[in-house]
C-alpha cells in the first residue's frame, strides 16, 4: 500500500454483527413492503377483470383496494425518513472517525 491510501478503520466482531443485524432488519422489511406491492397489483388486476367483465364493482374490493394505496403511500414515506436517519447516522460515524483519527 502506498502512503495516498485512506486509514481503514478498525472494527470489532459485535460492530459487524450489529451491522450485519442491521441489514437484515433493513432486508426483512423491504421484502415485505414488496410483498403489499405484490398484493396491491393482484387486487388492481382483479378490479380491473372485474370491472371490464361487465360486473359491478364490489364497494368492499375499492375500500381494500384504496386503503392498500393509502398503506402504500405510508411504507414511502417511511423511507424517505429511513433515509434521512441512515445519512445523519453515517455523518456522525464519519465525524466520530474522525475524531478518533486526529485525536
Amino acid at each position: 500500500m502506498n502512503g495516498s491510501t485512506a486509514v481503514k478503520s478498525l472494527i470489532t466482531r459485535e460492530e459487524l454483527s450489529a451491522e450485519l443485524t442491521y441489514i437484515a432488519s433493513i432486508a426483512e422489511k423491504r421484502f415485505a413492503d414488496l410483498d403489499r406491492q405484490d398484493e396491491l397489483r393482484k387486487m388492481i388486476s382483479e378490479q380491473a377483470v372485474i370491472i371490464a367483465a361487465g360486473g359491478s364493482v364490489n364497494p368492499a374490493g375499492v375500500i381494500s383496494l384504496l386503503m392498500g394505496i393509502m398503506g402504500v403511500g405510508a411504507v414511502i414515506d417511511n423511507r424517505k425518513k429511513q433515509s434521512a436517519i441512515i445519512k445523519q447516522a453515517q455523518e456522525i460515524a464519519s465525524l466520530q472517525k474522525s475524531i478518533a483519527i486526529n485525536g
